[in-house]
């Protein structure tokens, strides 16, 4: 119980590890090392602030003892670990706004209003960009917040187009389309449509499941050459990503046109309109 104590023969003969300073000799130590390094400004204030700060420093610590492995297994370097754990705290919080808004979306496609995913695709990014712009740089009225602050950007660009999918489910404008949603409905899950969408897409699950891990592989190898090496090779994928964008909206809007002909009980036309995708992608590939 006397702080000045250590027990280093109890500590020794049970766990056979070096024991730390007691905790009386630490609070010396910790005093001269403040009273060397402020001088006249060490105050009751400037230890409280210290004190705040190491406080604050703990509490991260904690938050972040599941997402610090996930970044690591990731290929997070040393130097980046700290600072991707906490943009991964952030952005994950807003995640299940992002995947609610990619099936809206999705469905919409599915129906022919292929605009929507446009507007919230566009809407959002936009206000990302702005933001990102204020929060990093510590522009006009907002703080400097750099890596915190494009983590926040990002989650309110994702909140933002969640909030305008939803948008296109219940404004008024949507009464006596295919996809409106109320209250009133019945929001009780429906076997046959849940086994329906399992057997479509399930194959694309899986998919999506083998392409993610070879991404992740992928980025995880090239994570492991260095901090600027990786840094380098997300610059080019943005540059692949674009190219990538023609074959996507191709994608898209066969899928669409397939889904409803097939609807109507039109095969002839499905296959039509997958024919005319098959040699309007080739086209572009080409050139």
């Amino acid at each position: 119980k006397d702080s000045a104590l250590g027990h280093e023969e109890f500590v020794d003969a049970m766990f056979h590890v070096a024991m730390p300073k007691p905790a009386a000799e630490q609070k010396k130590s910790f005093e001269a090392l403040l009273m060397n390094s402020l001088g006249e400004d060490c105050s009751m204030e400037a230890v409280q602030q210290v004190h705040d700060q190491l406080r604050q420093m703990m509490t991260m610590h904690k938050e972040s003892r599941v997402a610090e492995p996930l970044m690591l297994l990731a290929g997070a370097q040393p130097d980046t670990v700290a600072l991707a754990t906490e943009y991964f705290r952030i952005t994950m919080a807003v995640l299940p706004c992002q995947v609610l808004s990619m099936a809206i979306c999705a469905a919409q496609r599915g129906v022919g209003n292929t605009k929507l995913t446009m507007i919230v695709n566009v809407s959002s990014n936009l206000l990302n960009v702005v933001m990102n712009y204020l929060l990093i740089n510590g522009i006009w009225i907002f703080p400097r917040l750099e890596v915190r602050g494009a983590a926040i950007a990002t989650a309110m660009g994702m909140t933002f187009g969640f909030i305008l999918a939803v948008v296109s489910l219940i404004a008024p404008k949507a009464q006596g389309s295919f996809l409106h949603i109320t209250r009133h409905d019945n929001w009780k899950p429906d076997n046959e449509s849940l086994g329906a969408i399992a057997k479509v897409g399930g194959n694309a699950i899986v998919e999506q499941l083998a392409m993610r891990f070879g991404f992740f592989t992928y980025a995880r190898i090239v994570a492991n050459l260095g901090t600027n090496v990786f840094a380098s090779h997300q610059v080019c994928m943005q540059f692949l990503t674009i190219s990538f964008g023609f074959a996507d909206g191709l994608a898209v809007g066969a899928t669409s046109l397939v889904g409803q002909s097939l609807g109507r009980r039109e095969p002839k036309i499905a296959h039509m309109y997958g024919k005319m995708a098959q040699r309007c992608a080739m086209l572009v590939g080409l050139i």
